[in-house]
């Protein structure tokens, strides 16, 4: 049991410094114009995000923030994803 409260420390003292806000809305929006909404983790990784954007439906493309490529395997918060971000796939 003690080891179990060790863990539990543990995970709850792993927070970014940051990271304050553990849920963002952010858009993703498509060269058509389309944009898509969610309400998600700033620790969500690229890949994830990647795959919700095509499963509604979005056509294969690069996701981009602020002139930078993301990543797979990075998260949003490595690249400043904030509230009301928005993302652009091409």
């Amino acid at each position: 049991a003690a080891a179990a409260a060790e863990d539990e420390e543990i995970f709850l003292d792993d927070t970014e410094e940051d990271d304050q806000i553990e849920f963002i809305n952010i858009h993703v929006r498509e060269e058509g114009g389309r944009v898509y909404s969610w309400r998600i983790k700033r620790s969500t990784s690229i890949d994830i995000l990647y795959r919700l954007v095509r499963s509604r439906g979005c056509p294969e493309g690069r996701l981009h923030f602020e002139g930078n490529l993301l990543v797979m395997g990075k998260k949003l918060l490595d690249y400043g994803i904030k509230e009301g971000s928005t993302i652009i796939i091409q």
